[in-house]
């Protein structure tokens, strides 16, 4: 469908990405997981991984906004 899509016409492809985003990233996640326990087998610590990688994503998205939207709308 995306070969036939991309071939035939010029359109804006994300109505085929967004509705697959939600199932990746619950994959990606229970990847993620799968990886702790096989790899960190304290409890503990794997706690402490998963609150650095949230607070990691979380301090990406802020650093995109404040680097890329913002100096994109006021300049």
């Amino acid at each position: 469908l995306c070969i036939y899509s991309y071939s035939s016409d010029m359109q804006a492809q994300g109505r085929y990405i967004l509705p697959m985003t939600i199932p990746f990233m619950y994959f990606v996640t229970l990847g993620y997981q799968f990886l702790l326990n096989r790899l960190v087998k304290n409890g503990r610590i794997r706690e402490m991984v998963c609150n650095v990688l949230a607070a990691a994503a979380a301090l990406s998205a802020l650093l995109v906004f404040l680097t890329v939207v913002v100096p994109a709308y006021i300049g």
